[in-house]
């Protein structure tokens, strides 16, 4: 994988997860990930037992790869074509996991070309192409992947860990943040400002007063803009500690113009957070599901306000959707499935052919 996070997140414990559920099995399990500058996550990932390599970049990762001559590769994060060019010449069952939409720019008929010959030749030995969403999956076919080895399997959350807080974790968690007792807060993480619609925030708080807002990842030139607005910011830096903003927040707000199914919200929904999200498809396949999620525009400011505005010091509970259909048991289960040599009889976790 190419991780490039110095914090675990909900990723490496996936990881950890499934590592040490095939090592159990008798097998063995290797991660290759590029090298991260002041990471905090590698030491957990040798703790679960699994063999680790770091490497300076995609194609340093790629051929260390090939030189552990694997049985199977599970490819994430823009590794998959230097991966699957690395082990052409080998026997290797190669899957594909893609876990975020292209950007409207990307798609134009010379994408669309590149994008066919990626998954029609360079993924012509690739077993399965799989995507963390239907929305993904829908999309992935329309970039030139041959529909029937398209497939999803959904990333999962330690719901054990990512659950709603006592009063007293609760009361801890905002003192932790100097937040006071009655303001009402919404939590954001803005890393990537364009795709996480920080501008579409901006407008709404604007249009608002009130509110505590806990930043998470954000520039400073938008944490400016931000503070800016009738609304108390609190800039916080990207840590491992990311429960207590769950569990400090009243809400949590995702304006995203795109997203596969992204981690951060299902972890909030796990700890009991109201979501204020986009209407984009993806958030539009959990809310089903999830009644803590009310998706809208985001560019209709006053509406996106108005809904980030109603926020309640009483929790919900911790969905039983979530983790049901985006455990880490489900993911492993779905992983293991998904390692076995075919064989019809098999029972297979993950969805083959998602929607027409």
């Amino acid at each position: 994988m190419h991780y490039g996070n110095r914090h675990a997140g909900s990723v490496v414990p996936l990881i950890c997860a499934l590592g040490r559920a095939v090592i159990g099995s008798g097998d063995r399990f290797c991660l290759v990930s590029t090298a991260v500058a002041e990471e905090t996550w590698t030491q957990r990932v040798r703790d679960a037992g699994i063999e680790l390599y770091l490497a300076d970049d995609v194609q340093s990762a790629a051929r260390l790869v090939r030189s552990l001559n694997p049985d199977v590769a599970h490819c994430h994060f823009d590794t998959q074509t230097a991966t699957s060019l690395a082990l052409l010449r080998r026997p290797t069952r190669i899957f594909w996991h893609v876990h975020t939409p292209r950007p409207p720019s990307a798609r134009t008929l010379g994408a669309f070309l590149k994008s066919y010959i990626k998954y029609r030749l360079v993924g012509v030995r690739t077993e399965r192409f799989l995507t963390v969403s239907e929305d993904l999956a829908r999309e992935l076919k329309s970039w030139g992947a041959p529909p029937s080895k398209v497939g999803v399997l959904y990333l999962g959350i330690d719901t054990e860990w990512f659950r709603p807080p006592t009063a007293e974790e609760r009361q801890s968690a905002r003192h932790l943040h100097h937040i006071g007792e009655d303001e009402r807060v919404v939590v954001f993480f803005g890393w990537d400002a364009e795709r996480k619609g920080i501008d579409f925030l901006a407008d709404a708080l604007q249009r608002t007063s009130g509110l505590t807002v806990l930043a998470v990842g954000v520039s400073q030139d938008w944490q400016r803009k931000l503070a800016a607005t009738p609304n108390r910011l609190i800039p916080v830096q990207p840590s491992n500690d990311v429960r207590s903003l769950y569990w400090a927040a009243d809400k949590i707000a995702m304006p995203s113009r795109r997203e596969g199914i992204p981690l951060t919200l299902l972890e909030a929904l796990g700890c009991g957070l109201p979501a204020a999200t986009s209407n984009i498809p993806s958030f539009l396949e959990v809310a089903p599901d999830v009644p803590g999620i009310v998706a809208l525009d985001p560019s209709r400011s006053d509406d996106f306000a108005n809904q980030l505005s109603i926020t309640s010091h009483v929790r919900n509970a911790s969905h039983p959707a979530v983790a049901a259909k985006w455990s880490v048991d489900s993911f492993v289960r779905s992983c293991l499935s998904l390692y076995q040599e075919p064989d019809s009889e098999r029972e297979v976790h993950f969805k083959v052919e998602p929607c027409e």
